[in-house]
């Protein structure tokens, strides 16, 4: 089954990349020879596809032709084999955010097409929305087939939306904000988790057309926010911006070389808000994080400012001090040598 591999190359890699594929026999001569126990295509899973291009130093399917056309052609079958033809349909069971773009990011660049989402017992059809302008939470439940739970149907709608962004050509904006992200009670409403926006946020970034998304109530001008429609300064203060926009936010200024004005006081990006005289929400210094890990990249951003944001979880003298999100923006600036400015 490992014929288009040399014996001797990436030995060590393979073993611990499949170790349900390799025994280790005596050491004649010394070596430490693989042997083949099984078929890859056997029991190839998501993880074991993404530790196997990461054991042989490639980050993409593509890259794997360098290593091997023959286990590049094997991966390729067992990700077109979790689409169902019929319906290109794929079941999204047990799979985490982040697997979840993994696998359709590797669709998407081999031409596989996904309309139609499987988890439980619920379906989502959104094949129609694939070529609309604007897509909304309540353009995407009314794609929900099935009894479903609260939670499951939240998924399907995560899913479908990513979806939408990586295969919707006509897409302008995204609409992912609920009902209650409008009013002053929005926490009633759980928020996108850190996990989702991630992803979304890196669908967002590949979009040709995408040009706002609304994760929390305030649509983010996409586009300038990567810097395909350039603009020296950026203001989105006081929009309630919340953890989820924050890593979004953080996806597109990785990629942005000529924002250099950054305005994001006065919003919520560690969870955090001041409201009915009482602090609201739970602290999360997810987002200020991943705002910072971009400042390791990003080489043109000279001002930044995100006061009003409770980043060491207290806020107007109210809640519990935390080092957390100070330390992520402190151990940005060791490695970034443009920023002049920070707020």
């Amino acid at each position: 089954h490992y014929s288009s591999l040399s014996p001797y190359m990436y030995t060590s890699s393979l073993h611990d990349a499949f170790p349900i594929y390799w025994s280790r026999l005596g050491r004649r001569n010394h070596s430490m020879e693989p042997v083949p126990q099984r078929s890859l295509s056997d029991a190839l899973d998501d993880d074991t596809i993404g530790a196997f291009l990461s054991q042989c130093g490639v980050p993409t399917l593509h890259a794997l032709n360098s290593v091997s056309q023959g286990w590049r052609q094997r991966v390729r079958t067992a990700l077109r084999a979790r689409v169902r033809e019929s319906d290109n349909s794929l079941t999204i069971d047990g799979l985490s955010w982040t697997e979840l773009d993994w696998l359709l990011r590797a669709l998407q660049r081999d031409g596989v097409r996904v309309e139609q989402l499987r988890c439980e017992q619920a379906t989502i059809s959104f094949a129609p929305l694939l070529a609309a302008p604007r897509v909304g939470l309540d353009d995407l439940r009314g794609c929900v087939g099935g009894g479903v739970s609260d939670a499951t149907r939240r998924r399907l709608l995560g899913a479908a939306a990513l979806c939408v962004v990586r295969w919707g050509a006509a897409l302008a904006r995204m609409e992912l904000a609920t009902a209650h992200d409008d009013d002053d009670d929005d926490d009633d409403d759980e928020p996108w988790d850190a996990a989702f926006a991630h992803a979304l946020g890196a669908a967002a970034v590949a979009s040709a057309s995408l040009a706002e998304l609304n994760m929390d109530g305030f649509a983010l001008p996409i586009r300038q926010l990567k810097g395909t429609e350039p603009v020296a300064a950026l203001d989105l203060s006081a929009k309630r911006l919340r953890v989820a926009s924050a890593v979004v936010i953080a996806k597109c200024i990785e990629v942005n070389s000529v924002l250099t004005d950054l305005n994001l006081s006065g919003n919520r990006l560690c969870g955090l808000y001041y409201e009915y005289n009482q602090q609201q929400g739970t602290y999360d210094t997810t987002g200020i994080t991943v705002i910072s890990e971009a400042l390791h990249v990003n080489s043109v951003l000279t001002s930044l400012n995100r006061q009003q944001n409770a980043l060491c979880g207290i806020q107007y003298g109210k809640g519990t001090y935390d080092a957390a999100g100070i330390t992520a923006i402190a151990d940005a600036l060791r490695v970034n040598g443009v920023l002049t400015s920070l707020k």
